[in-house]
């Protein structure tokens, strides 16, 4: 199911906060100094592009303190609500530039309740407006493949409404800017 009206947009404010005061929440400071970002200067390209599978899947994100992987700041568990971005354009898996979409498989690990986790791309897409992965909380591990647009510094957010830790395992990448492919293309719909 989606969120309530308003929890992803309360996420979203969330995780934009520059935290004041003491670690964390706090009663003087809330979640802290809301630091909006510049809006987006570029939509992604129209243009064909070619999917590009890699040789083997490559872990990429692991927020579980025991086998953790990626950025330390992303490390978990979260709480519900939280929202993550995840850079994907590291100039080596997948080139740094000329990428549409990413091909992902996404495990949600031990949510603190039901519900669901969404990948769009960041900053571009609408926190808690799709769900790409539905689980049901308490112990256990649910995958899902999805194809999820780059936003904003090479980078894709994860809205994990239920909370808990993530796995991302990248698959391949959707290049754009061809002039012509069968090979197929990422075209964003519209809100």
């Amino acid at each position: 199911g989606l969120a309530a009206p308003g929890q992803g947009l309360a996420a979203l404010i969330r995780h934009l906060a520059r935290d004041l005061g003491s670690s964390g929440d706090d009663n003087a400071f809330g979640s802290g100094l809301l630091a909006l970002p510049d809006p987006p200067t570029s939509t992604p390209s129209p243009t064909p592009g070619a999917y590009v599978p890699l040789d083997v899947p490559q872990r990429i994100l692991d927020t579980r303190a025991a086998s953790s992987v990626g950025p330390s700041h992303l490390r978990g568990p979260h709480r519900a609500g939280a929202v993550l971005d995840l850079p994907v354009l590291d100039g080596t898996l997948v080139p740094a530039s000329g990428v549409a979409a990413v091909a992902v498989n996404i495990t949600s690990v031990d949510p603190a309740a039901t519900g669901y986790v969404q990948a769009y791309p960041t900053l571009v897409g609408a926190t808690g407006s799709t769900s790409t992965l539905n689980v049901v909380g308490g112990p256990g591990a649910r995958p899902n493949f999805a194809i999820v647009p780059v936003g904003r510094d090479g980078r894709i957010s994860l809205f994990l409404q239920a909370g808990g830790d993530v796995v991302v395992d990248l698959v391949g990448y959707v290049t754009e800017g061809l002039a012509t492919s069968r090979a197929g293309r990422v075209i964003p719909i519209a809100t």
